[in-house]
């Protein structure tokens, strides 16, 4: 059971780019540790290259602090260019978010952020934050039908399943 994370990554940023972004950089930790965030930085590398756009990919450690990533964030983008931001999960979406709007960036104009998991502060956040929405109910719905029919020892008649994502648009793309 997981989601299409590299599906809704490749939509994403090939949506992003038929906006106007010119630009792109993905950030994450843990880059080749978790299959999810695998997943969505392969998505990522294949729509830059279908598109043909500029892009880095960034690594941050967990501790790293919003000031931080605000420093290494200046060395890769230009603002003569529209760069989005595609933070890979929540934790670092609010460090780019408050990195961002710490160095004074206009957000949407300059720079727009999206990323993955919508957290309650994003739709409060100013601009609002776009987001790669997960359809959690749906998969611990399914996660404990499997789970009962093992207790019951029936033969489940679900399989693994992939569950579709969606994008929740907000201010911080203008999209």
């Amino acid at each position: 059971m997981k989601t299409n994370n590299y599906d809704i990554t490749f939509k994403a940023i090939t949506q992003l780019y038929n906006r106007g972004y010119e630009e792109f950089i993905f950030i994450s930790e843990d880059l080749d540790t978790s299959i999810t965030r695998i997943e969505r930085k392969n998505g990522f590398i294949d729509a830059i290259q279908s598109i043909g756009a500029n892009s880095n990919i960034i690594k941050v450690e967990s501790q790293t602090s919003y000031i931080e990533l605000s420093k290494e964030l200046m060395k890769y983008i230009n603002i003569s260019k529209k760069v989005a931001i595609f933070a890979a999960h929540d934790k670092i979406l609010q460090k780019v978010f408050r990195a961002s709007k710490y160095i004074g960036w206009d957000i949407p104009n300059q720079v727009g952020i999206i990323g993955f998991d919508n957290w309650n502060w994003t739709i409060y956040a100013s601009p609002s934050v776009t987001t790669i929405d997960q359809p959690t109910y749906q998969e611990g719905k399914h996660a404990t039908k499997l789970l009962i029919d093992m207790i019951e020892n029936r033969d489940s008649v679900l399989d693994s399943a992939v569950f579709d994502c969606n994008i929740a648009w907000k201010e911080s793309t203008n999209l």
